[in-house]
C-alpha cells in the first residue's frame, strides 16, 4: 500500500475529522467560537454551515423568552443540540425555537441564550441582526399588520399614531371592554388600541 493510500485510509477510519497541530478540531473560515476554555468543537458538516449561523450547545444552555436572565425561562438546549441563531441583543444570542408562532413578531419570535453560555456559534454569524431592547417582563402589544392608536378608547377618536406591521408598543392598561392603552416610546404620549387589534405578550399582561 502506498503512503497516499494509507493516509486516505487513516482519514476514513477517523471519520474524516481533521485535527490541527494542537489537537483541536479544524474550524472553517468565518466560524465564530464562544466556547468553554479547554474544549474543542468538531467542525460542522458543510451542509450545516450552509444553513447560516448555528448555535451548538457544548453543555446545558438555558433559554429565555426575552434577552434577560430576569425573563421567563423557555427551556434548555442539551449538550450537542443545535439551533439556528437569528439575532443578537446586548449580552444575548437569539435563536429560532422552531415552533409555530403565528401571533409573535420581531424580538418575541426568538428565544435567548446568554452570550457567555457554553456554546459555539458556527457558520455565517458576523451579521446577525440586532434585536430591539425589550423589558424582561413588561406587557407589549404586537402588530401583525399596521395597528392604529386612537386618542381615546373609541374607534371614532382621532388616530394619533400607528404601530407598523411587525412592530410593537408597551401596554400599560386594559379596559373592561378590551381597549388597550399603549405607548410607542417609554416617555411618549399614550394612546389606545381597539379590542379587535389587541395581541399581547408578556407576564405583566395578566395584571392589566
Amino acid at each position: 500500500m502506498t503512503r497516499l493510500s494509507l493516509a486516505v485510509l487513516v482519514l476514513v477510519l477517523a471519520g474524516c475529522r481533521v485535527e490541527t497541530p494542537g489537537g483541536s478540531a479544524a474550524v472553517a473560515p468565518g466560524d465564530t467560537l464562544v466556547a468553554t476554555p479547554g474544549e474543542a468543537m468538531p467542525a460542522l458538516p458543510a451542509e450545516r454551515r450552509d444553513a447560516g449561523c448555528m448555535l451548538v450547545a457544548q453543555d446545558t444552555v438555558m433559554l429565555y423568552a426575552r434577552p434577560s436572565v430576569a425573563a421567563v425561562r423557555f427551556g434548555v438546549l442539551a449538550p450537542g443540540d443545535s439551533a439556528r441563531a437569528s439575532g443578537r441583543a446586548p449580552g444575548f444570542v437569539g435563536i429560532d425555537p422552531g415552533t409555530a408562532q403565528a401571533a409573535n413578531v420581531g424580538p418575541f419570535r426568538l428565544r435567548y441564550a446568554s452570550a457567555d453560555g457554553p456554546f459555539a456559534l458556527r457558520g455565517a454569524c458576523a451579521d446577525l441582526p440586532q434585536q430591539p431592547r425589550v423589558d424582561p417582563v413588561a406587557c407589549y402589544q404586537m402588530a401583525m399588520g399596521a395597528v392604529r392608536i386612537h386618542a381615546r378608547p373609541d374607534t371614532a377618536a382621532a388616530v394619533v399614531a400607528t404601530i407598523p406591521a411587525q412592530g410593537f408598543a408597551e401596554a400599560t392598561q386594559k379596559t373592561p371592554s378590551g381597549w388597550l392603552r399603549v405607548r410607542l416610546e417609554r416617555n411618549g404620549p399614550p394612546g389606545w388600541v381597539a379590542p379587535a387589534d389587541v395581541n399581547m405578550s408578556g407576564p405583566a399582561c395578566d395584571a392589566l
